[in-house]
């Protein structure tokens, strides 16, 4: 996943974990840069190759992750957290 330049994941777990199938579901998250919990912000699929993206446009500093659920197929993983820091538009200050 790219958000304002910065690249979430890959996701965590041993390669007999990896996702590798078509259509799993992958939850983009955000949370504060304060704590609290990651909130899901978007929904993605993944391809044959297991790869998936998704793009949101960061309008304050967060952490985000990328998270697939466990279900009877697949073991539950989350990527390690990435912290975003969103600059001032600059043509936002005439």
């Amino acid at each position: 996943m790219t958000c304002a330049q910065a690249t979430i994941g890959p996701l965590d777990g041993k390669p007999e974990q990896l996702v590798t199938a078509l259509g799993v579901a992958v939850t983009i998250q955000r949370r504060s840069t304060t704590g609290g919990t990651f909130r899901t912000i978007d929904t993605a699929r993944t391809t044959t190759s297991g790869a998936f993206w998704s793009s949101t446009r960061v309008t304050q500093s967060a952490a985000y992750r990328a998270r697939v659920p466990q279900t009877s197929t697949c073991l539950g993983t989350a990527s390690t957290a990435e912290r975003v820091i969103a600059l001032r538009n600059r043509r936002s200050r005439r």
